[in-house]
């Protein structure tokens, strides 16, 4: 019996090279021979785990019993770490409709937030300096620009509600 009185049917059994556990009706979790690990009764019916993978139908928390988003995170002074064993450069992408709208990324030598090309980098940190057109700022904040007009003018400080143009460097 469950701890709330009802019963229910608990089994495991290995059959086609992984490990399958069904309850309630269905197959809720599979490990299969590659490592491969599927959560979900519709995902483990339904789907195969990528080799030694993860894939989960529903939401997931770490440090939270009750997610509201598809992943969250919770916990003192804690968060996601993103790390690369190689010399490719560890990223978290946002994602709209297809098309990556944010990513933030870092190599040895900086951290950038930018698009989807590395030639859109927006913001780069660099030994507690920020380049803004630049991989490697020289003062506290850096502005680079191949600006030939006012029009496309590194700094420019316009009028509110306005586009009028008071200052342009």
């Amino acid at each position: 019996n469950d701890i709330d009185g009802s019963t229910y049917t608990a089994s495991w059994m290995y059959q086609n090279n992984s490990m399958e556990f069904i309850w309630g009706g269905g197959k809720k979790f599979t490990i299969d021979s590659a490592g491969g690990v599927t959560i979900g009764q519709e995902y483990s019916t339904n789907h195969s785990a990528p080799s030694k993978g993860l894939i989960m139908q529903g939401r997931l928390g770490v440090g939270v019993t009750d997610p509201d988003n598809p992943v969250e995170v919770s916990g003192a002074d804690n968060g996601i770490k993103i790390y690369s064993a190689s010399s490719d450069r560890p990223r978290l992408t946002l994602d709209c409709g297809g098309t990556d709208k944010l990513i933030l990324s870092s190599n040895s030598t900086y951290g950038a937030i930018g698009d989807s090309t590395d030639i859109n980098r927006y913001m780069v940190f660099n030994g507690g300096k920020v380049g803004l057109g630049t991989t490697s700022p020289i003062t506290p904040l850096n502005v680079k620009s191949n600006a030939t007009s006012s029009e496309d003018s590194a700094i420019a400080v316009t009028q509110n509600g306005g586009s009028n143009t008071i200052f342009a460097v």
